[in-house]
């Protein structure tokens, strides 16, 4: 009995780590400066007469970057890894997991990256761009970041694709953005009681008492 309690604590502490590991502070769900840069699918300009290609750049390679824009990339990469959590980059955090349920605490950035325009000689203002990119992870997919003018704002409308592989969204300036997930499990209801964990436990510990008394009517 002992050794089936031991079991059932180890898989509830297995459980706990899995979520502490995601939601560390400030944290990244992997390090920005070992994959590369989202996929882009397609872009258009509301400006007809605009012909800007869009550019985008990873954490990895922004050596490539003109000396401002690398210097924007790395202020907005240092802001996130000093940030006790994300709700300090900007107070928009705090609402968006509050219309999600979910505590600021298990969002994290799975990608952070910069885009830019090229190749635009009609003239120096340009209309909305609407951007549809292929990032390396959608899943639990919180929000769109985006770091100008030193500042965190939320992108307002940043969509995912129903088959959870596209991200769509319209901005009229381009800079650092940033993609915000969240660990999928901290879901919570009005009164903040994280349901999951409770089903886990009953499902567990019924698990294991179920097997005892199977055991014992097998032993008599």
């Amino acid at each position: 009995m002992k050794k089936i309690l031991t079991c059932v604590f180890a898989i509830l502490m297995m459980a706990a780590l899995t979520v502490t590991v995601f939601a560390d502070p400030g944290s990244f769900v992997s390090s920005p400066s070992g994959i590369s840069a989202p996929e882009l699918v397609e872009y258009e300009n509301s400006d007809k007469d605009c012909t800007a290609k869009i550019v985008i750049c990873s954490y990895a390679n922004r050596d490539s970057l003109s000396a401002d824009r690398k210097a924007a990339l790395e202020a907005a990469y240092n802001s996130i890894v000093n940030a006790d959590d994300l709700s300090g980059l900007t107070s928009e955090i705090e609402k968006l997991a509050k219309k999600l349920q979910i505590e600021t605490g298990v969002l994290a950035v799975s990608d952070l990256f910069d885009i830019s325009y090229a190749d635009c000689e009609a003239h120096e203002e340009h209309g909305t761009f609407t951007i549809t990119l292929k990032p390396h992870m959608l899943d639990n997919f919180a929000g769109l970041l985006h770091y100008k003018n030193s500042q965190w704002v939320l992108v307002e409308h940043a969509e995912v694709s129903e088959d959870g592989v596209h991200l769509t969204f319209e901005e009229d300036e381009l800079s650092p953005f940033a993609i915000v997930v969240h660990d999928g499990t901290a879901v919570l209801d009005e009164d903040g009681f994280p349901w999951w964990l409770l089903i886990l436990v009953v499902v567990v510990v019924g698990g294991a008492v179920t097997f005892v008394v199977y055991d014992k009517k097998k032993k008599v």
